[in-house]
């Protein structure tokens, strides 16, 4: 079983107002101040290395960009400008949305654009448009701009975090202290404090653990997350469908 004591962090940015985490983690100590020396120092090159795969990812025509809700995959329609505006790069899925293109046009954003250096705008009740500037080293467009337009999420999820990690426990078979280990850890308790909670032993907290997590075919807290999450996203998503 693996635990995670310390957590050292990239975050880099992606077009649509997204970003990615590149995790390094340590499981019996903290990261040193020399360590976070060393990572600061490498960070321009953590950059740059995305910053390259954005450029190789975008270049090419045949490259496609997927949105998924989990089920099905919708592709994203880009477009990437230059700083006077030409348009360089567009998939196919820019053409395909010709209605909502030309209705970029009819609202004149793109002069709107050009006055902020991010923003969106609802194109309807389906699609938004996000659209950003590029940094002044991104090759196929120095100082440019790229617009995505992507479905429009279906909005937060309606559920009782009580009702929901009832239904998670009878789905993975937990037991009641399982349970309450799960609740716990979901909260961000440490052991420690789930133990003093619970009225057991720190020990005791960790045999629930490994076995919850043998049970569950995980190894990380972060693991548990995620299960979680994607339950959640599944129980929201069918109540949805059903309404």
């Amino acid at each position: 079983m693996s635990l995670i004591y310390d957590e050292a962090a990239w975050l880099l940015l992606v077009p649509g107002g997204s970003s990615i985490a590149v995790c390094l983690e340590r499981s019996s100590k903290k990261f040193s101040d020399g360590d976070i020396e060393t990572l600061t120092a490498i960070s321009p090159l953590v950059q740059a290395l995305h910053r390259v795969h954005l450029e190789r990812v975008l270049s090419l025509s045949t490259q496609n960009l997927w949105y998924g809700d989990g089920v099905r995959s919708q592709q994203k329609a880009v477009l990437i400008r230059d700083r006077h505006g030409a348009a360089v790069f567009q998939n196919e899925q820019w053409s395909v949305l010709a209605d909502q293109v030309r209705e970029i046009e009819s609202l004149a954003l793109l002069e709107q654009a050009d006055r902020a250096a991010a923003g969106s705008q609802a194109l309807s009740a389906e699609a938004i448009l996000h659209w950003e500037k590029l940094d002044d080293h991104f090759a196929l467009a120095p100082g440019g701009q790229i617009w995505v337009i992507e479905p429009r999420s279906p909005g937060y999820i309606q559920a009782d975090f009580a009702e929901t990690l009832r239904d998670f426990q009878t789905r993975h078979l937990l037991t009641p202290r399982e349970k309450d280990i799960v609740e716990l850890v979901l909260q961000g308790y440490p052991n420690a404090e789930i133990a003093k909670r619970l009225g057991i032993g720190i020990g005791t907290v960790r045999n629930h653990r490994y076995r919850l997590y043998f049970k569950l075919d995980i190894t990380t807290e972060r693991e548990l997350f995620f299960l979680f999450i994607e339950f959640l996203l599944g129980r929201g998503k069918g109540d949805q469908d059903g309404g």
